[in-house]
């Protein structure tokens, strides 16, 4: 093979590696500096805490909310985009 051929790949894959680095760089920058916004709302009377708790990253991208009744997660869910891709369905009392 020719070294000019080697190079030229060899050009390639390191211009590419770098790309993907500084990509990767900027995701990190991006999670690290972006806003969260976050709110937490309860009570706690005769031994029994109620409440709220919600939580948003990079602008209500990524949230999680969470409501407990008497101290135990009754509902809550996390959502990427408004889509939930994760609920929390609350326990019944025996």
């Amino acid at each position: 093979m020719d070294a000019g051929v080697i190079f030229g790949i060899l050009k390639f894959l390191l211009i590419t590696a770098g790309i993907l680095l500084l990509l990767i760089l900027l995701l990190i920058l991006i999670l690290l500096f972006a806003p969260l916004r976050y709110s937490i709302k309860g009570s706690y009377l005769d031994e029994k805490a109620d409440g709220t708790a919600k939580a948003d990253l990079l602008f209500g991208l990524l949230s999680v909310r969470i409501k407990y009744h008497h101290g135990i997660a009754e509902t809550g869910s996390i959502s990427v985009i408004g889509i939930p891709i994760y609920r929390i369905e609350g326990k019944e009392d025996d």
